[in-house]
């Protein structure tokens, strides 16, 4: 019998709840199945700043699969091509850079579905994919899962993009946004600083925008402990984020270690 995977975010938000989850940089399906294995309902395979290639990436799909966390993939760019190859291989959806005007938000959408009734997808079609179980699946029934499952999460990470969110938003099928701001910061000569004043009201502003849209906006955590972190969420959540990232494989690691090691120091 075939199993269609479930989708956790979407299962979350739907049940009135926020969804918690974190990149994975690292090139490791052990680093997905931890992430899974602690209760996460989604991770970000980045293969944009992540040491992960094409074929690695499917490892890390096929163990996200195996935990029963969602898994979706962070493109080196919006290129329709590997966007379709890593949803033929079985992500439930793509984390898409850089968007900047309304015009490439709109071929990301069409690249993630197939077309149907004439909802401007242009998935390319195959049956024998890994997604669709390698011509086992039913496809039309596979084909209307995909389309129902997928989500297509956009990052807007400059000046140019925040100036075009309204644009941007309006196209529709954008299931998230996400406010990248360490490039921000870098646009507005910051340089990192995520928390100056100018780079959070940039933010507000898109998270305000999108919430009264519907579209659940991404909140990267930073406080530390968990009642900071609760209270970073909370909020953040009376804003309008819905989906939280608590934070990636490598610096979780590192500040993990740097703690044990300060305190065999001290």
């Amino acid at each position: 019998m075939i199993h269609r995977p479930t989708h956790r975010v979407r299962e979350a938000l739907s049940a009135g709840r926020y969804a918690a989850g974190c990149y994975i940089q690292l090139n490791s399906p052990e680093s997905v199945e931890i992430a899974g294995a602690a209760g996460l309902d989604y991770v970000i395979i980045d293969c944009q700043h992540g040491a992960i290639d094409f074929e690695s990436a499917v490892h890390m799909i096929r163990a996200a699969q195996a935990i029963g966390v969602t898994p979706l993939v962070r493109p080196v760019d919006h290129t329709p091509g590997f966007i379709m190859k890593v949803l033929d291989a079985g992500a439930l959806g793509v984390v898409v850079p850089d968007i900047v005007h309304a015009a490439q938000a709109r071929a990301v959408v069409s690249a993630a579905r197939y077309g149907v009734a004439g909802n401007g997808g242009t998935r390319g079609a195959c049956p024998s994919t890994r997604a669709a179980w390698h011509q086992t699946d039913d496809w039309p029934g596979f084909m209307q899962h995909a389309n129902d499952t997928v989500s297509v999460w956009l990052i807007l990470e400059s000046r140019e993009a925040f100036a075009n969110a309204d644009a941007i938003l309006a196209v529709p099928g954008i299931d998230a946004v996400i406010p990248g701001t360490f490039d921000l910061s870098h646009q507005m000569q910051l340089f990192g600083q995520r928390e100056h004043e100018a780079v959070t009201e940039a933010c507000l502003s898109l998270t305000h925008k999108a919430a009264a849209l519907g579209i659940p906006v991404v909140r990267s955590i930073r406080a530390q402990g968990e009642s900071d972190m609760a209270r970073e969420r909370q909020v953040w959540e009376a804003h309008g984020a819905r989906i939280f990232h608590i934070g990636g494989d490598r610096r979780l690691l590192r500040n993990a270690w740097r703690d044990r090691l300060n305190g065999l120091r001290s």
